[in-house]
């Protein structure tokens, strides 16, 4: 597995494709599944696998829609296992903002973030579905500011950023922007990116300067 990843960090060959076509590695989990306290980890595997093999051979469709299919599944069982009542109970998800972006998502799919949307308006209830931006950041001791990038992103989303600040979080509310951009009279005029945006999300983020993080941990 080690001589694997390093030949995928290296360009020489893909992971997935490498394991997908690894004998070693399938008589291993054959072995292991003697044991049935393995099965659910060897089905995870497998599946996770098959999920990263399709990107690996640029099956770009069949990559997202299998994987959020996957996370969806998950979700359900998420909740199944630990008794969730989704009338009072409260949830907290964390994960690519892609995935928790309400309606049809920047990768042409309905995810994660659109079925709890759906799921919580079905109940009575609603979502706070939150991006994150970027502004600033340190780079060898030195404050950089991703507005003067020439990067597509930076570019895409300038209109919205440039409001972040080096030494303040700032927290934009994007749900007011909806009636006066796609109602008349129109107050407001975005690029399609930012439209996206206040499409899917009801506040964006900007943190303030973003550092390494501190170690929590000695290296001794």
């Amino acid at each position: 597995m080690k001589i694997y990843y390093q030949d995928d960090f290296k360009d020489k060959r893909r992971f997935a494709k490498a394991v997908t076509a690894s004998t070693t590695i399938d008589e291993f989990l054959t072995k292991m599944s003697s044991t049935a306290s393995n099965l659910p980890i060897i089905d995870a595997f497998k599946k996770s696998l098959h999920i990263y093999h399709l990107y690996a051979t640029r099956q770009w469709f069949e990559n997202n829609s299998t994987r959020i299919k996957y996370m969806k599944a998950m979700l359900h069982k998420g909740l199944t296992d630990s008794a969730f009542d989704l009338q009072k109970d409260k949830l907290f998800i964390k994960m690519g903002g892609i995935h928790l972006a309400r309606g049809f998502s920047n990768l042409s799919l309905y995810e994660v973030g659109n079925t709890l949307s759906e799921l919580a308006a079905y109940y009575g209830n609603s979502t706070l579905n939150i991006s994150f931006g970027s502004r600033f950041y340190m780079e060898n001791d030195t404050l950089v500011d991703e507005l003067q990038s020439t990067s597509r992103y930076a570019k895409r989303y300038k209109d919205l950023n440039q409001m972040g600040k080096a030494d303040e979080w700032v927290v934009i509310d994007l749900r007011p922007l909806i009636k006066g951009y796609y109602y008349r009279p129109r107050k407001y005029l975005f690029n399609k990116w930012i439209a996206e945006n206040v499409q899917q999300y009801d506040l964006l983020i900007i943190p303030k300067t973003e550092m390494d993080p501190t170690p929590n941990y000695s290296s001794q």
